[in-house]
């Protein structure tokens, strides 16, 4: 075999192998699309492009006229779907197997043009391999990427459920339902002994909403509910997470019993730490300026009941109650002032 068409016959494998690797590419996505005939000419035209190359050593008459014959009909079938470069394709390999069996130096010399084109449309970007494959790689990733927004937005949307569910809108704070339920599991810790149980309630809290008005009352209870997460060191920064992620042995926790009524649970090493934490929080809340509509508010006061838990009741009910008691025994005596005792 003269150089020239041994090259020109590798040059033609090439060819028909990157043809045949580009028709299976551009089978796969015309399958998933939902085009099994589109994808079962692709997958003919993978196997004749293949056969091709193989003919091209090992010749035989027969086979080529089958083989030349089934690029045809490919051929015309690729018309018929739209799929006009790749019809060129097989066309062109049909004619450089045409060729290549001629031997006048001109047939060579077109079959290496026919090369040429056949390459061009077989590499052409945007042609039948590239533009299905990527449409069909741009399908799944857009698909992965609204499934991973989609996913996203639904842990969202549960995550601001479970805020709901657990924490009172208005001052931030848990809901007295979710704090019975965390607080019973510290008490349930064996050897508790550092847990504290209190109830909160601003003074002359009525006179405040009759001669301000309920949006200076609102103001009043939040800017309390700041107070006391703040003093008592209560992490309400990842809500939606908190109630799963609690610690009945160290976390405290603050909830909005209704009003202006606030319970909270904390950890304590002492009865005297405790009461002077209360007395520093009732400083603190004195010291607030809340101001609307050219109106101010200050000197806020509360009044407060403890109860030290010594592990000695099994419900937080309970405790609940004892301090309820402490703190209108506050109230009685004038408010503004903290009561603490045993449990």
């Amino acid at each position: 075999m003269p150089i020239y068409k041994y090259l020109l016959s590798i040059l033609t494998t090439i060819s028909a192998l990157a043809g045949a690797f580009l028709a299976a590419s551009s089978g796969l996505p015309a399958y998933l699309a939902g085009q099994p005939l589109k994808a079962g000419i692709f997958a003919v035209l993978c196997l004749l492009e293949g056969l091709s190359a193989y003919l091209l050593w090992r010749p035989g008459k027969r086979a080529l006229a089958v083989l030349n014959g089934g690029l045809l009909a490919a051929a015309l079938l690729l018309f018929w779907q739209g799929e006009g470069l790749a019809a060129g394709s097989a066309l062109a390999l049909l004619a450089i197997n045409y060729l290549l069996k001629r031997e006048e130096t001109w047939a060579w010399t077109l079959a290496l043009v026919l090369n040429l084109v056949f390459a061009a449309l077989t590499m052409l970007p945007h042609q039948f391999m590239s533009f299905p494959a990527a449409y069909f790689f741009h399908i799944v990733q857009r698909e992965r990427i609204a499934s991973f927004l989609l996913f996203n937005k639904y842990k969202e949307n549960q995550r601001e459920l479970r805020v709901q569910a657990n924490f009172d809108h208005l001052s931030g704070v848990m809901l007295r339902s979710t704090f019975m339920d965390l607080s019973q599991k510290a008490i349930e810790q064996p050897e508790c002994t550092d847990l504290f149980i209190g109830l909160v309630d601003i003074d002359y809290f009525k006179q405040i909403n009759d001669n301000y008005g309920h949006r200076m009352g609102d103001l009043a209870i939040q800017r309390l509910s700041q107070c006391l997460e703040k003093e008592l060191k209560v992490d309400y920064r990842d809500r939606a997470d908190f109630v799963e992620k609690f610690d009945p042995a160290k976390d405290n926790v603050l909830a909005r019993l209704g009003g202006d009524e606030f319970v909270f649970a904390c950890h304590c090493p002492s009865e005297a730490a405790c009461l002077e934490k209360m007395r520093d929080l009732q400083a603190a809340f004195a010291k607030e300026k809340i101001a609307l509509d050219g109106q101010r508010l200050s000197q806020l006061r509360f009044s407060c009941g403890v109860i030290h838990y010594l592990n000695n009741l099994p419900n937080v009910d309970q405790l609940y109650q004892r301090a309820d008691q402490l703190m209108y025994e506050v109230k009685k005596q004038g408010g503004g002032n903290v009561l603490l005792a045993r449990s």
